[in-house]
């Protein structure tokens, strides 16, 4: 894993963009997956108030990639296999 979090090799995760259905609505988004996981722990990282995409960047034009960069690191995590939505 690189200092900033992303993954050297993205064969070791998989992304899906999903659709989770709940009773108010629903929640679009991006399944990053470890490679080998059959189950797992899952973190659901949703954006804050300000306009801000599901990478973390801003139509403002902050890009940071930072729930990206997030979802990657617990994915490629060797002693953490984390599941992160």
């Amino acid at each position: 894993m690189s200092p900033m979090g992303q993954i050297e090799n993205d064969s070791l995760i998989t992304e899906s963009e999903i659709i989770l259905k709940t009773l108010t609505g629903d929640i679009s988004g991006t399944l990053t997956v470890p490679g080998s996981v059959r189950a797992s722990t899952v973190v659901l990282i949703i954006a804050g108030s300000c306009p801000t995409d599901r990478d973390c960047n801003s139509s403002m034009g902050i890009r940071t990639n930072a729930y990206k960069m997030l979802s990657e690191s617990f994915a490629g995590a060797a002693d953490n296999q984390i599941i992160a939505y």
